[in-house]
């Protein structure tokens, strides 16, 4: 189905010149050591899939309708903790929150969070995420992040989230403990991390230039509840990469799709980047506590949704009823709920998982 490699990075040592024998054999056998030790933390995981690798997966009948609105009425709707989580188009209807909040065992009664606008307390252009049982919400043109803990936002009254201001730009800011994980916008560049980690203030030292390619930056970014291990799906090139706390780069799957294709615009001695073409690719990926889901396009460009280990290994896969929008996993990750459009509603489905023990 796929192909492992190792990549170890080429370590060189000089040897110096001794006049005791006993001096250099012991020399030697601490760069001998040195080596092992550099060769095993270089070491990183790739996974190329083959074409057609998704063929075998087949469509799967959804277990329980969770929820069901009108077409674009929510922009995205998730479960986070038993939590129902509905972030709403502002296009479609400003004067409500921005999230609704309610318990899966009684959807009808919601909190809201969040007004649309440019006031304290309010969020103009907001980009919603969320990881470890809580939301974030980034607004890059106000340049402000909050974060709410899903449960307790529910569940506490007068519960207020907290805002913080931010030099952050990016196209994706997700929850890491107490700090906030960012894809780089430089990385396009090939010459950066992809992914940062910022300081407790969610703020860090970033570059600062008219342009910051985060029109061509975009993808998925989550990580794990205990904060071990990150991941990012890029959008513009067909990988996954998952780091470990440090966000140090340790696995790396591809998959076949081409890159998308950019074009390069040079106006008042600002160089740009807009988008050529682009093709079938990671449309959006997310993770529980053990396990990782990724939305893939077949050959065809139909929507496959797998489900991975932290290792790369695919445990399940399958294709569902409608245009899956977001995704997300049941407390005890055995089922997942997708958000998907069907004819002209948007509906939560929940989807059961067989996973082999």
């Amino acid at each position: 189905m796929y192909i492992i490699k190792n990549n170890y990075e080429d370590k060189k040592m000089r040897l110096f010149d001794t006049r005791h024998i006993s001096n250099t054999v012991s020399f030697l056998m601490i760069v001998s050591f040195a080596l092992v030790s550099c060769s095993k933390a270089k070491v990183m995981k790739e996974i190329s899939f083959a074409e057609g690798f998704t063929k075998e997966y087949t469509s799967r009948t959804p277990e329980k309708e969770i929820a069901r609105h009108p077409k674009d009425s929510v922009i995205a709707m998730v479960i986070i903790d038993d939590i129902i989580c509905s972030f709403n188009n502002f296009r479609y209807n400003n004067t409500t929150p921005a999230i609704k909040l309610a318990s899966l065992s009684s959807p009808q009664i919601s909190k809201g969070f969040f007004s649309y606008g440019i006031e304290n307390g309010q969020m103009a252009l907001p980009v919603f995420s969320f990881s470890e049982g809580k939301i974030l919400v980034y607004d890059p043109m106000l340049k402000k992040i909050a974060v709410l803990d899903a449960k307790a936002a529910s569940n506490t009254e007068g519960y207020e989230p907290v805002f913080m201001d931010t030099e952050i730009m990016s196209q994706r800011v997700s929850p890491f403990g107490e700090r906030v994980i960012f894809i780089n916008n430089f990385a396009f560049e090939g010459k950066e991390p992809l992914v940062l980690i910022s300081d407790k203030n969610w703020s860090t030292k970033i570059r600062t230039e008219p342009f910051n390619y985060m029109n061509v930056m975009s993808g998925s970014l989550f990580s794990n509840n205990v904060g071990t291990r990150i991941g990012c799906a890029r959008r513009e090139i067909p990988e996954m990469v998952i780091f470990d706390k440090k966000a140090k780069p340790i696995i790396k799957m591809t998959f076949p799709h081409d890159p998308w294709e950019f074009e390069k615009i040079e106006y008042q001695g600002i160089t740009e980047y807009i988008m050529a073409r682009s093709f079938n690719e990671i449309f959006y990926c997310g993770c529980g506590n053990d396990r990782i889901f990724s939305l893939v396009y077949d050959d065809d460009g139909d929507q496959v949704l797998l489900v991975f280990d932290w290792e790369g290994n695919i445990l399940d896969g399958f294709r569902t009823e409608g245009q899956i929008r977001r995704v997300s996993f049941s407390s005890d990750e055995k089922s997942i709920y997708a958000w998907e459009r069907i004819d002209e509603e948007d509906i939560l489905n929940e989807y059961p998982l067989y996973i082999a023990k």
